[in-house]
C-alpha cells in the first residue's frame, strides 16, 4: 500500500501486539484490559494533580467525576486511542506538576521526560502536537528566569520523539503531516451541537447526512465557503458554537 500519515503510529503499534489474522473477542479482551488499566491510572493522576492545586477534598471530587465520566467508561470497551492518549497526557502533566512543586535543583530532568510523554501522546492522537509549544510559551510568561531551562527541556523532550515521525512522513509522503487531517477536523467540528440541522438522528455523525460533504471535502476553500455561508444564515447559532458550545458538547453527558 501507498504510505500515508493519516494515523498516528503509537496506538497501531500497541494493538499490533494483540492482533491476529482473524480478529475476535480474544483479541479485543487484552486491549480492553489495557484500556481499563490506563483509565484507572489516569484517575490517580488526576487526583495527584488536583491535590496540588485545590486540596484533597476537591481532588477526590475531581477524581470521582473522572471515574464516572461516560466518555472515560465507554472508551475502555472499544479499540480507541482515548484511554492510552489520556493516560500519557496526564502522566506528562503530572511530571510537570511534580517538577514545579519540587525543591530540588535536579528536578529539571522531569521537564524533559514530560515533553517525551506529551510527544508520545501526540503519536497516539495528533491533538497535542502543538500543545507543548503553548506550554513552553506559558512558562516563559510565568517566570522567564525560573522556567527558561524547563521550557527548553520540555520542547526538546517532545521533539526527541516526534521529529522522527515528521521525518518519516516527509520521506514517505513529501509532507510532515497529513494535509487532510485539518480539513476533516474543520468539517466534522463545524456542526452545531454535533447534529446536522438540529436533527437528533444525526447526533455524533452529522456529516453522514450532509449533502455538501463531498464538495467540502474537496478542498479547504470549499469547506470554508460552505461553513461561512451557514454561519451567515444562522449567525447566533454558530457564534455560540464556536465561542464555547463545542467545549460544552465535548464534555456533555446527555448523549450517553
Amino acid at each position: 500500500p501507498k504510505p500515508d500519515a493519516r494515523l498516528a503510529p503509537l496506538f497501531p503499534w500497541v494493538i499490533s501486539h494483540f492482533s491476529t489474522a482473524k480478529p475476535d473477542a480474544d483479541v479485543l479482551r487484552p486491549i480492553q484490559i489495557l484500556n481499563v488499566i490506563a483509565s484507572v491510572l489516569t484517575i490517580l493522576l488526576v487526583f495527584f494533580c488536583a491535590r496540588q492545586a485545590i486540596g484533597t477534598f476537591f481532588a477526590l471530587l475531581a477524581a470521582a467525576m473522572t471515574a464516572i465520566s461516560p466518555q472515560m467508561v465507554n472508551s475502555t470497551v472499544y479499540i480507541l486511542t482515548e484511554p492510552i492518549f489520556t493516560f500519557l497526557l496526564w502522566l506528562g502533566i503530572s511530571l510537570m506538576v511534580l517538577a514545579v512543586s519540587s525543591q530540588k535543583s535536579r528536578a529539571h530532568w522531569l521537564w524533559g521526560l514530560a515533553g517525551i510523554l506529551i510527544g508520545l501522546s501526540a503519536l497516539t492522537r495528533p491533538t497535542t502536537q502543538y500543545l507543548v509549544f503553548f506550554l513552553a510559551f506559558g512558562l516563559f510568561l510565568l517566570d522567564r528566569q525560573k522556567f527558561q531551562r524547563a521550557a527548553v527541556l520540555l520542547v526538546c523532550g517532545f521533539m526527541l520523539v516526534y521529529l522522527p515521525w515528521m521525518w518519516r512522513n516527509f520521506i514517505s509522503t513529501g509532507a510532515i503531516s497529513d494535509s487532510t487531517a485539518f480539513l476533516n477536523t474543520l468539517i466534522h467540528g463545524h456542526y452545531p451541537n454535533l447534529m446536522f440541522n438540529g436533527d437528533v438522528a444525526t447526533l455524533g455523525a452529522p456529516y453522514r447526512a450532509d449533502p455538501e460533504l463531498r464538495f467540502m471535502s474537496a478542498s479547504l476553500a470549499n469547506a470554508f465557503d460552505v461553513i461561512w455561508e451557514r454561519g451567515l444564515e444562522q449567525p447566533l447559532l454558530y457564534m455560540r458554537w464556536y465561542t464555547g458550545g463545542k467545549i460544552f458538547a465535548f464534555f456533555d453527558w446527555y448523549d450517553y
